[in-house]
């Protein structure tokens, strides 16, 4: 496990976490192997992401707004979860249980679902019901999502920015309805598949405005750091028995559990008063029994 002053000198304009990643392999390829040659060479060429003159915002960007939000529950999520009393919790879910959660979506227009997809759709679910909103209110979740094979001329060992954060909505009733696992799927997808080169090039030219800011109706920030290669980074002393923060505060991490490929650990904090409801959504999920 490295140590937390590593992590809190990376600024996201050097470097992303793939950057990260391909920067701690390579630190460990050259510490075993001085004089091998890199695997990946390092490319820190932006010209690619300049902003568009004029800008071109041709869609929509749900997590953003120039709206100001008054920071209590009612007008802003992502502020009233900043003034509770947080506690870390962490769930690990494994193949069988990854399996079961994909199960629950029945609808026949899914050819196939991510474990991320159904892990973030079952966690958006469980935070909202345990958070005991009113089911006519509108609530957001954002990710992130790698765009580093969707950009031509972006080269394999860029180390900047290359993901966009994504956001979709639903009304609390209809994310919250029993056995509807399907709903928070359908938009999870959705949403990474509209991710294309000028969603990309939109986005960029959104963020030109100084004025804009996350939208405060935000209830559940996803990053995935399970794909990133980190848990095979080896100095020479072998590899990590562990990947990721100690803990999280306003945001969840998707993490590699060592020794299985197949398993996602979820990291987060939530609020303390809502903390047990969360964990029993967690975990006692609808109809998990009934494909044994």
């Amino acid at each position: 496990m490295w140590r937390n002053d590593l992590v809190r000198s990376i600024n996201h304009s050097l470097s992303d976490g793939t950057g990260a990643s391909q920067f701690l392999n390579a630190w460990g390829q050259l510490t075993q192997n001085p004089n091998s040659n890199l695997t990946i060479i390092p490319s820190h060429d932006r010209r690619v992401l300049k902003i568009q003159e004029p800008p071109q915002v041709n869609f929509t960007h749900p997590i953003y707004t120039k709206e100001s939000t008054h920071p209590n529950p009612e007008s802003n999520l992502s502020m009233w979860f900043l003034t509770q009393s947080l506690v870390p919790t962490s769930f690990i879910f494994r193949f069988n249980e990854i399996l079961r959660l994909k199960k629950q979506c029945t609808t026949s227009s899914f050819n196939h679902i991510t474990s991320f997809e159904a892990i973030t759709a079952h966690l958006w679910r469980s935070l909202v019901k345990a958070t005991n909103l009113s089911l006519s209110r509108t609530v957001k979740l954002c990710f992130t999502v790698n765009f580093r094979k969707k950009m031509k001329l972006l080269p394999e060992g860029y180390y900047g920015n290359g993901f966009v954060l994504v956001g979709v909505e639903s009304r609390v009733k209809d994310l919250v309805a029993p056995n509807n696992l399907d709903h928070g799927v359908k938009l999870v997808q959705k949403a990474k598949d509209s991710v294309n080169e000028e969603y990309i090039k939109s986005t960029i030219d959104v963020l030109k405005d100084k004025k804009v800011i996350h939208d405060g109706s935000i209830s559940l920030y996803v990053t995935q750091w399970n794909r990133l290669g980190l848990e095979d980074v080896d100095f020479g002393e072998g590899k990590p028995l562990h990947v990721g923060p100690l803990s999280v505060q306003i945001y969840c991490v998707l993490l590699p559990v060592i020794g299985d490929p197949n398993a996602v650990r979820v990291l987060l904090s939530v609020p303390k008063n809502i903390v047990e409801k969360f964990q029993h959504y967690m975990i006692e999920i609808e109809s998990w029994g009934k494909d044994e």
